[in-house]
């Protein structure tokens, strides 16, 4: 082999050897890197759900500027009716009044029927006490004894019955009288005396 090969075999050996120390070299100096967050192939975190909706009690308030509408709980003919528009009420004054001559002879009749049972109870109480005396003096027998307790009985039977009717037509002659709910101004009437009105109709509106 001449000096000339020799040289250039030894230049192709030190290019090659130095092209590998090189990429060896790079590899350990310039480690892979993790993909950033932002990267594609990172996983998107998935949403975070809303909270549900939030119930909670309360009252209901009328505030200044609100608006409250009278109706009849029952039907009737309206007899009195002594507000107007823009007139000024107060809680509790009496906005609509309707007929109930009916309802106050029925109660008239429930009146009398507990003053009959008032009458009989006091007879029959008078009786049981005269019977029981006289039978314990053997006078009077024990099945004259039991008549009288059990006509009692019936007596203030009567006297509940009647008693429950009246409180039941009292608590209707109640809602022929329509009242104020709140202090305020009639801002509109929506009906007028002699009208016939039907249970919910609207009477007036309060502002």
């Amino acid at each position: 082999m001449t000096a000339g090969k020799l040289v250039r075999s030894i230049a192709v050996l030190a290019v090659g050897f130095g092209a590998v120390w090189g990429t060896g070299l790079s590899g350990r100096l310039n480690p892979a890197r993790p993909e950033p967050p932002g990267s594609a192939s990172a996983s998107t975190p998935e949403p975070k759900s809303r909270p549900g909706p939030v119930i909670a009690e309360g009252r209901v308030a009328t505030y200044p500027g609100e608006e409250v509408v009278v109706g009849s709980e029952t039907a009737g003919r309206i007899i009195e009716m002594p507000v107007t528009e823009k007139s000024r009420v107060r809680k509790g004054d009496l906005i609509a009044a309707l007929r109930a001559d009916d309802l106050r002879a029925t109660r008239a009749e429930a009146d009398a029927r507990v003053a009959e049972s008032d009458a009989d109870i006091r007879y029959f109480e008078t009786e049981l006490r005269r019977a029981s005396q006289l039978h314990s003096r053997a006078g009077a027998s024990s099945s004259e004894v039991e008549g009288f307790r059990r006509s009692l009985d019936a007596s203030k039977a009567r006297r509940a019955a009647a008693q429950a009717a009246g409180a039941h037509i009292e608590a209707l002659l109640a809602k022929t009288r329509m009242i104020a709910p709140i202090d305020g101004v009639v801002i509109a009437r929506h009906a007028h005396p002699g009208e016939v009105v039907a249970a919910g109709a609207r009477l007036v509106t309060v502002g």
